[in-house]
């Protein structure tokens, strides 16, 4: 299942998989790599600081919608 097909959640962006459907690529015993695909939008503030009060209320609000969707399919899982 996934957030951003099953649970509606448009916002959510998946890793690329590869040919063989790997999403993580092991470099080396201390490094790995993930593809994600460009998103086109503005940047945080500086050192990552939300740049107005209604920025730090959609976030919160976008994540309460993954851990409420995460709790919804997995409650349907083990229906």
């Amino acid at each position: 299942m996934s957030l951003r097909a099953d649970a509606g959640l448009a916002f959510v962006v998946a890793p690329v998989p590869a040919v063989g459907g790997q999403v993580l690529r092991r470099l080396q015993d201390r490094y790995s790599v993930v593809v994600h695909p460009f998103v086109a939008g503005s940047s945080a503030g500086d050192d990552g600081q939300f740049r107005a009060g209604e920025d730090r209320r959609t976030v919160l609000g976008l994540l309460t919608g993954i851990h409420g969707a995460r709790s919804a399919m997995i409650a349907e899982v083990a229906h």
